[in-house]
């Protein structure tokens, strides 16, 4: 599954699934459980990351190693890293950048790198509406909240914040159906000609009624 293309779906009682982890909607979850399931989606958005790669050295590998295995430690720095893998700032910082682009992981230096798999699992992590902004910037390694925020933004153009309304409002379908009468709705983003449009489509099992619209997104 994409993290980044997490779907929710509704099932009996009231609850959601994402991934593996259910939890209930419009009751606010206690922290210890915040903490459980932000470890648990940290844990198998590291699982998500190559490192192994014929085309990396074996010093960029090592590298990569050391980053997704201290990647939410708020001491992480691209210094750290360079003196953990005993290697020099200047021409390994530019090694490092070649090497990802080349393997197709974009031209990106060690800190962008850092800093871009954060926000990746931030948004993952965001799917959530139950778990604290604070506790998801935290969890991260950014030390206050105003800091996240910043690079949150430099790299989607939205806060947090804004970003968990927009998927709540289009990335989170809720699938609801009885064998009678019942209503199902769904809201469906696809991507057509570089542009992406919202399909919202309403029927009524009952009555013969169906309805749909077709229209870009704002």
């Amino acid at each position: 599954m994409n993290p980044e293309q997490i779907t929710l779906v509704q099932n009996t009682s009231n609850t959601y699934s994402l991934g593996k982890t259910i939890f209930k909607s419009g009751i606010v979850m206690n922290p210890i459980e915040q903490e459980r399931i932000v470890e648990e989606e940290l844990s198998a958005f590291i699982q998500t990351l190559e490192i192994r790669d014929p085309q990396l050295s074996v010093d960029v590998q090592r590298a990569l190693c050391y980053i997704h295995d201290h990647l939410f430690k708020e001491t992480l720095t691209m210094y750290y890293v360079l003196d953990q893998c005993h290697v020099r700032s200047h021409s390994f910082n530019a090694r490092f950048k070649f090497e990802l682009l080349k393997s197709g992981r974009g031209r990106t230096t060690i800190w962008e790198y850092i800093q871009q798999q954060r926000i990746r699992a931030a948004k993952r992590l965001l799917q959530y509406k139950e778990i604290e902004l604070f506790l998801i910037a935290v969890s991260l390694g950014f030390k206050h909240y105003e800091t996240f925020t910043r690079v949150f933004r430099r790299y989607t153009n939205e806060s947090p914040s804004a970003f968990r309304h927009r998927m709540a409002h289009n990335a989170w379908p809720i699938h609801r159906g009885e064998s009678s009468g019942g209503i199902v709705r769904r809201n469906r983003q696809e991507e057509s000609s570089g542009g992406i449009v919202r399909r919202n489509h309403q029927e009524e099992s009952s009555g013969g009624i169906v309805k749909r619209g077709t229209g870009p997104i704002p």
